[in-house]
């Protein structure tokens, strides 16, 4: 099993990500920054949906203000 984290709900929705855009139990692909320490879990950076939308989380809290 693995364990994935990304930004802060508010920042996700400061860079157009919705809740709604991740409907339970569907398939998707998952590009991360993995753990260094070799355990299963990362860094979201992008999520690639089965029918080929890609939904870029990037670098989140690097934003400039």
């Amino acid at each position: 099993v693995w364990s994935f984290e990304s930004g802060p709900p508010n920042i996700l929705a400061r860079i157009g990500v919705k809740r709604s855009q991740f409907p339970t139990g569907e398939k998707i692909t998952v590009h991360a920054f993995l753990m260094r320490d070799g355990s299963p879990a990362g860094l979201v950076t992008k999520v690639v949906k089965a029918d080929g939308t890609e939904i870029t989380l990037g670098t989140i809290g690097s934003e400039k203000h």
